[in-house]
């Protein structure tokens, strides 16, 4: 409907370097309409749950002098902007209190040919010399292990290998007194990247109760039964840096109220996730408990949730599915009904981090979006106490080389 939108973080609030008992400010950019509401929450360091605070119910937060000692380093700062459409979730922000490390321009995945190198670069500030470290994890793997002699601000991996591609590298940059800070992780590609063909190719791995479907070129992941979990997985690591894909999806024969819904995922190889990663059935949406990151499409409401039918994104690790949504919008067209049969053309694009998703060509989400650099992709359904059938078809998917 006109005038319905849900919000979309157009800024997002950075870092900041404050001396002790000093003041600072985080400030967001959003849009949206009907009008937006604000609420900040701290993350106090060392801790993973943001805290609410009282009263920052602004697009800018001042930190009070109070709150800047020195035992304040690393704390971070969100902020939930909502609507009564949906709610987007800033990135976290960190404030580093006097001689604590900023970081202030994060290592970014490199692509590169057979032979050639391929160099890493962290920046940061500290009132005291910085030392690095660099560690990398191999294809598919979640073991990261230091690299002998990267311990400069840039690393280059020299000779690049296709043995190598997929591999993870992040770093750690300390200055021996105030805590060692961790930078985002970035991938390595080697050669051509691996694309994810349509439903006819052999390589899509059905998992659990996935079977053919009804077109061609399609599969059922659930049935219209309860207690069913289905996925289909391409097997091989991809790049998420500049990803566009379509799909159908067709939610027929529910229970009344039918459940639970389909996702896209983004599984993570160095946080666990595998070709054979399993999420769980029911409010799980078939991809809790699968790390990485989900594209959700709920049909089913539990306490708790937006009213549905509506497209989430958010973390699909089983400790932090839900807790939160990073992007909500419910005012998306009906997924499920009882007596119909009701199939959608969804298409989801990542571009640098801007995500665009549109729901038979109207777009219905938008914003900046963190995936895990290198991915196994995932399409996942389930069933719990209610049911509905889930085909998916029309699989289509392009991946290419950022261009910046």
């Amino acid at each position: 409907m006109a005038g319905n939108a849900a919000p979309t973080i157009i800024t997002q609030p950075v870092g900041e370097s404050v001396a002790p008992g000093d003041t600072t400010s985080f400030t967001v950019v959003a849009s949206g309409t009907p009008a937006l509401a604000y609420q900040w929450y701290v993350i106090p360091a060392g801790q993973t749950t943001g805290v609410l605070i009282s009263g920052a119910t602004a697009a800018s937060y001042t930190v009070p002098g109070a709150d800047t000692a020195v035992s304040n380093d690393q704390d971070e700062y969100y902020v939930i902007v909502t609507n009564s459409f949906g709610q987007a979730v800033s990135q976290p922000a960190t404030l580093a209190v006097g001689s604590g490390i900023l970081i202030t321009g994060q290592p970014v995945t490199q692509y590169v040919l057979v032979g050639a190198s391929a160099t890493y670069q962290v920046t940061a500030v500290s009132d005291l010399p910085l030392t690095y470290q660099w560690f990398e994890a191999a294809p598919g793997s979640s073991v990261f292990t230091a690299v002998p002699g990267a311990t400069g601000s840039t690393f280059t991996q020299t000779d690049a290998t296709l043995a190598e591609s997929g591999s993870v590298f992040y770093v750690v940059v300390s200055n021996g007194s105030t805590t060692s800070v961790v930078s985002v992780s970035a991938g390595l590609f080697v050669g051509p990247l691996s694309v994810p063909g349509d439903l006819c190719d052999t390589n899509w791995s059905p998992l659990d109760d996935t079977v053919p479907g009804s077109p061609a070129c399609s599969f059922q992941l659930t049935p219209a039964a309860n207690d069913q979990l289905g996925e289909i997985v391409w097997p091989d690591l991809i790049s998420t840096g500049d990803i566009q894909l379509s799909f159908t999806m067709t939610l027929s024969s529910p229970s009344n109220p039918p459940a639970d819904g389909f996702t896209l995922v983004f599984g993570d190889p160095s946080l666990g996730a595998t070709p054979t990663s399993l999420g769980t059935q029911g409010m799980g949406l078939g991809a809790s408990g699968i790390p990485g990151s989900l594209f959700g499409f709920d049909t089913y409401h539990n306490a708790g949730d937006p009213m549905v039918p509506y497209v989430g994104v958010g973390r699909s690790d089983a400790a932090l599915f839900e807790k939160p949504w990073f992007n909500v919008n419910t005012s998306i067209p009906t997924l499920v009904a009882v007596g119909q049969s009701i199939s959608h053309d969804y298409t989801i694009s990542i571009i640098q981090g801007q995500m665009t998703v549109t729901l038979d060509g109207v777009q219905v989400m938008s914003g900046s979006v963190a995936l895990p650099a290198v991915a196994y992709m995932y399409f996942t359904a389930s069933t719990g106490g209610s049911f509905e059938q889930a085909v998916i078809s029309n699989v289509a998917v392009s991946i290419s080389v950022p261009s910046n």
